[in-house]
């Protein structure tokens, strides 16, 4: 979870913000569209200058709550590729392609064999109840 203590730019006010300006831009194009000519164009170009404000503000607080994440952005973490079989240094594939992430490399070379320890033990898990 971002944290927004430290003053970033994460958490729920993004998306709010995201949410409002969205639904602003859909109010004044509609609106635009309804009046007709002149002032109804002026209206639809707001509503697109306020489509992109919040595409810009996804934009952004996508990328401060990645920053924000160790998980996420740090590069000391080894993942496993299940494409290539290769293991990387920091997140450098797409993230549908790759398990971690790990501590070591070790670790991450161990991947598949520690996916199937999971599975087994979440098998076994589900057995008992």
């Amino acid at each position: 979870m971002a944290e927004t203590s430290r003053g970033g730019f994460g958490g729920w006010g993004p998306l709010i913000l995201n949410l409002v300006l969205f639904a602003a831009a859909a109010v004044v194009a509609f609106a635009g569209f309804l009046i007709g000519p002149w002032l109804g164009w002026v209206l639809v170009g707001v509503g697109v200058l306020l489509f992109a404000a919040s595409m810009i503000v996804l934009v952004v607080g996508a990328r401060r709550a990645r920053a924000m994440d160790p998980l996420l952005s740090s590069p000391e973490q080894w993942w496993y590729n299940n494409r290539t079989g290769e293991v990387e240094q920091g997140p450098q594939s797409l993230g549908s392609e790759r398990d971690g992430p790990y501590a070591s490399r070790e670790d991450a070379q161990r991947a598949p064999e520690i996916a199937r320890e999971r599975a087994q033990r979440w098998a076994e898990e589900e057995g008992d109840r």
